[in-house]
């Protein structure tokens, strides 16, 4: 790259990952088998719009961590509040 450029971000992508949540912590455990990278950015939206975002080292293949929810909205068979992984 020429001088004065920065160096573009290594591409991390994911061939598989689990989330385990904790409702009484409004949490949500994330472990991610990434491909390539140093770093995996993780976006959770909410039914209300709500995003939250979160950041993990990828590590031997793997990155993992956990996302706070924040009053998390539960989920309701007859009227289900779903939550959107990016």
């Amino acid at each position: 790259m020429p001088a004065g450029f920065p160096e573009p971000p290594a591409t991390t992508s994911s061939g598989r990952f689990e989330i385990i949540t904790d409702i009484d912590a409004n949490e949500a455990a994330v472990r991610i088998i990434a491909n390539g990278g140093t770093e995996c950015a993780v976006d959770v939206e909410g039914p209300d719009g709500r995003v939250f975002t979160d950041k993990f080292t990828v590590a031997d293949g793997f990155a993992s961590g956990s996302l706070s929810l924040h009053d998390a909205i539960l989920w309701d068979p007859v009227a289900p509040l779903l939550y959107h992984v990016r």
